[in-house]
Parts: structure tokens; C-alpha cells; sequence
């Protein structure tokens, strides 16, 4: 599986290219989003990018008319803190990802809204709460005001932001809740998301949970038992 961006060269980085990558995302989000719609609690999203997960989840959201809080984090600054953790092939840097493919633009809130508001419609947005900071800072802060949560979409590539969101939100995820890992794909030789496999390692090595098969992504998907 490769991680590359498939955007046609001539694609502005404003608009999405609607490819089998695209439809793979939204058909599994959708699978599972849809598990947790009578469960307690609200939808989280850790790692918004170019705001992808966010649309779909908009859709989602008002297609089937959940009744649920919507928060989005994201630095809006590109990565924050790499550890020893998270060396791999990819060589990840602090600030990568703050700009777009092309360079079109920075991912920061104010062009994340635009982006957003050019592919989903206006009510839809109205439903989605975009938190800015890096988690470590922003999480422990908002988990306060949260009761309970009942879906977590985790894609925060690296392990100081993986290891806080699974500290910070476990407790508070509701029985048969889930935790969709965008990064981690559990037959992978070498992952490029290093240590994303090391931080859910860890803190799972003795929790009672239920491992649940993406069969069209292949990614790691947990249920709170």
C-alpha cells in the first residue's frame, strides 16, 4: 500500500481528486461510524490534514442524522515534537505538513475552513467544532468538558500525539465505543508510522479490548469491551 498523495499533477490542492483511495476512506468510515451511531457519546478527530475525514464525516453526520458533538483537532502547524519512536523511511520533521502538496497554501485553521466550506454544504459544517494546538497542549485542556465519547479517529502519525490521545480519552470512550487508526495497518513489514505502532502497543498491553477487521483499508480498528 503506498502513502503518497494521488493528485493528478495539474489538481489544485483546493480540491480532493476523487480516486479509489477516496472511496476506500469514506466506504470504511462510514462502516464503522455507523457501529457506534447508538452508542454515548461524541465523535472525535485527531489529525484533520487537508480535510478529508472532516467532509466525510460532516456527510455522515447529517445523512444519518446523528445527534452528536463533532471536535477536530489539529496542530494546524504540521507535526510538533518527533521522538526516537518515529524514525523510519518517511524521516519525518517538525512543521511537516504545515503546507499543502504544491505549496499552494498553509494548513492553517483559516484555509482548512475554506477547503472545507468548498466541499461540504454550509449546514453541514455548522456541525464540526475545529480545536487548534498540538494535542499535547489542547487535548488534556478540552477532555475536561467531554463525558463521553463514542468515536475516536486517530491520525496523528506519530507517537507523542498517539500516546496522549489513548491516555486522555480512553477512560471516557463508552463500552463498544471505537478507536479507527488511520496509521497503522497491522501486516505492514516496515510501517511508516513507527512509532504510532509503539505508543498503541503499549498502552494496550492490558486493556480488555476487541480488534476489528477493515477489510477495505486494512487499518487498525479497536472496540472498547
Amino acid at each position: 500500500m503506498k502513502y503518497a498523495i494521488k493528485q493528478h499533477k495539474e489538481l489544485s490542492d483546493y480540491f480532493h481528486s476523487f480516486n479509489s483511495d477516496n472511496i476506500q476512506y469514506y466506504e470504511s468510515l462510514k462502516y464503522f461510524l455507523l457501529k457506534t451511531k447508538k452508542i454515548k457519546g461524541d465523535i472525535l478527530e485527531f489529525g484533520i490534514g487537508r480535510g478529508r475525514s472532516v467532509i466525510a464525516t460532516c456527510h455522515l453526520i447529517n445523512e444519518y442524522k446523528i445527534k452528536k458533538n463533532f471536535l477536530a483537532f489539529d496542530s494546524f502547524e504540521g507535526f510538533g515534537n518527533i521522538s526516537s519512536h518515529d524514525k523510519s523511511y518517511r524521516n519525518p520533521k517538525k512543521g511537516q505538513w504545515a503546507l499543502s502538496p504544491k505549496k499552494q497554501f498553509r494548513y492553517n485553521i483559516e484555509n482548512i475552513k475554506k477547503i472545507i466550506s468548498l466541499h461540504i454544504y454550509k449546514n453541514n459544517f455548522k456541525n464540526v467544532k475545529l480545536i487548534k494546538g498540538f494535542v499535547e497542549n489542547s487535548l488534556p485542556k478540552k477532555i475536561k468538558n467531554i463525558n463521553s465519547i463514542s468515536f475516536i479517529n486517530l491520525d496523528l502519525d506519530l507517537y507523542s500525539g498517539h500516546k496522549v490521545v489513548l491516555e486522555k480519552t480512553f477512560k471516557k470512550l463508552s463500552k463498544n465505543g471505537l478507536i479507527y487508526f488511520d496509521d497503522i495497518i497491522p501486516k505492514v513489514k516496515k510501517p511508516p508510522f513507527p512509532g504510532a505502532y509503539i505508543a498503541v502497543r503499549e498502552f494496550f498491553k492490558n486493556k480488555k479490548i476487541r480488534k476489528l477487521e477493515c477489510k477495505l483499508r486494512k487499518n487498525l480498528v479497536i472496540q472498547k469491551l
